[in-house]
């Protein structure tokens, strides 16, 4: 419930309020880029993928024109679209790049900044990384203009506060932004809820039924589709957690229904966890089957659009390059044409003109050697995705396939299927560790503990900063990379740990870093597996020290220490 609580707020308040926001018609560039006008006609009939790409031809066009903020009202509208579509990091990055073409001291430009840092809140709240959530949040007050956006930003930031666990203040801030409302409207209810959520979680005492009904019975009234789902969802979840199955039960089918009407996949997801949890084990093995078939499918969805937009800004990335080649070359064609001209009106200059001419010459072939390596290295990194694709989507795919489909799945055989896969990934990471050496380790760092984030083991990680990596080598930060992984692994895999916590620092000499984990430990006399004997060789390769405490049925604890360069 905590995340339809966040998703809820998001999709009423923040979607709409930043498309409002990000997208004021005062600022379309009316008969000035075709491209930027074709994009709004495929977001209003609701085709987020075609205004993506037209989005990102009408901002090369601005570049073109050297028209900065032009391209960055398209890069804050992309981004926002990427965050619709759950591709969080590429929303980040975008919303990034966006920043590099405003200024902060221009007021024209404060509601494009606001919608931006909301939207990189927004993103890392949805990828529960709540202190950047909730830092950028407030960055985003800074460029406030209008009430609207300052409930919603308010609105996010106590959700920011709940998800912390912040209770107290999340109550606070909620009761503040329902005292300003002087009209007992869609809005007034929608903070409501969640005022009595966040006061029932601070104060377990606390009530929230009464308001709760009040929500429902002006929702039912007015005929608000999307408040009716949100009110059955508060109060499904309410008599879930106090174990009122029958009414727990009741509500989760109304929130079923009318998430259906509404085609919304992730309260449908809400409703059949609930009602996963309360009915019996019989009655819950159809709503499992619901449950997997909807989240596949939704996952599905999700990842194709992600694809989509990395493969709409390849593309144009590669036309923009061809672009530049064959402007070379019509330059190239242009001088050529200059020195013939040069060389028909005076002979005499003839040994001036051949002298230039053989420095253009060394001069282009120069630059064509130089296109020619930024060419092998394109296709390297293509041949390498390539790999992947090959190698672990498809590989993927067949193991989802096998688990849809085969009844009497045989367990070591799909364990057999996915080590082999893991494996084969494993080889890939070596051929792509030059390109990975120039992407900043601490993103690569970040990207690695979410890949083995969850609810039931969260990894909590400490002093995770530039400063900390850029003193130690590349060839020590990869083998650290595949160290931290194979102890995340053996967490995962072996120690029944619902706890992991990584501290990084560093003094005048080393890197330390402290991985303990709340686990069952190492037998006594446990003989180590090939993962973490490399993981000893591996700390061996870069001169560093590894040290094992082992404390049965406690855990481990793990200090690694690295030498700077």
């Amino acid at each position: 419930m905590k995340l339809y609580f966040i998703i809820f707020l998001m999709a009423i308040l923040t979607s709409c309020s930043q498309k409002q926001e990000a997208l004021p018609s005062s600022y379309q560039e009316k008969n000035t880029n075709s491209y930027y006008d074709k994009a709004w006609d495929y977001l209003e009939q609701g085709n987020d993928e075609k205004g993506f790409e037209m989005l990102n031809k009408a901002k090369d066009v601005f570049l073109a024109k050297k028209d900065s903020f032009s391209v960055a009202k398209c890069l804050v509208n992309m981004a926002i679209i990427q965050e619709r579509a759950s591709d969080n990091l590429g929303s980040i990055e975008t919303s990034i790049q966006a920043l590099g073409f405003m200024k902060e001291k221009e007021e024209k430009h404060f509601s494009f900044l606001f919608s931006t840092y909301n939207n990189i809140g927004v993103a890392y709240n949805n990828l529960k990384n709540y202190n950047r959530a909730e830092k950028y949040y407030k960055i985003a007050f800074s460029f406030v203009k209008d009430d609207l956006d300052k409930i919603m930003l308010e609105n996010n930031l106590a959700n920011c506060f709940f998800n912390q666990k912040k209770y107290l203040q999340s109550v606070k801030l909620f009761q503040q932004i329902l005292n300003r409302q002087h009209q007992r409207d869609d809005v007034y209810y929608k903070i409501s809820n969640n005022l009595a959520k966040s006061s029932w979680y601070y104060n377990p005492s606390y009530n929230p039924l009464p308001k709760y009904w009040e929500a429902l019975a002006y929702y039912t009234q007015t005929k608000d589709d999307w408040g009716l789902d949100a009110s059955y969802s508060f109060l499904a979840n309410y008599y879930s957690e106090n174990k009122k199955k029958d009414s727990a039960l009741y509500y989760s089918h109304q929130l079923l229904e009318i998430s259906k009407k509404l085609s919304s996949p992730i309260d449908q997801l809400e409703a059949l966890e609930t009602l996963i949890s309360v009915e019996k084990h019989e009655a819950s093995q159809q709503y499992f089957k619901n449950y997997k078939k909807i989240s596949d499918s939704l996952q599905i969805t999700r990842s194709r659009a992600k694809n989509q937009f990395a493969a709409i800004r390849f593309e144009s990335e590669k036309h923009r390059l061809e672009n530049i080649h064959l402007e070379k070359e019509l330059d190239y064609k242009n001088n050529r044409i200059f020195l013939q001209k040069i060389i028909l009106i005076s002979i005499i200059s003839l040994v001036t003109v051949a002298v230039l001419s053989t420095i253009i010459l060394w001069r282009r072939r120069k630059q064509a050697l130089l296109l020619q390596s930024e060419n092998k290295i394109k296709e390297e990194r293509l041949t390498i995705s390539k790999k992947v694709h090959d190698i672990v989507a498809n590989g993927l795919y067949q193991v989802m396939q096998s688990v849809e489909h085969q009844e009497d799945l045989d367990k070591e055989q799909l364990l057999d299927d996915l080590d082999i896969m893991y494996q084969k990934s494993r080889d890939l990471s070596y051929s792509n560790k030059a390109i990975r050496e120039k992407i900043a380790f601490q993103e690569e760092f970040s990207r690695l503990i979410s890949s083995f984030q969850s609810t039931s083991c969260p990894i909590f990680v400490i002093g995770n900063e530039e400063n900390n990596w850029k003193n130690i080598s590349s060839n020590s930060l990869n083998n650290l990379y595949q160290i931290i992984r194979e102890l995340l692994i053996n967490s995962k895999k072996h120690s029944q740990a619902d706890k992991i916590i990584i501290r990084i620092s560093l003094d005048n000499t080393s890197l330390h870093i402290v991985y303990t984990d709340n686990g069952i430990g190492f037998p006594k006399n446990h003989q180590y597996g090939n993962g973490m004997k490399n993981l000893i060789s591996r700390t061996q390769e870069i001169n560093s020290k590894i040290d094992f405490d082992n404390l049965p049925q406690q855990g481990i604890k793990v200090n690694i220490n690295i030498p700077k360069k």
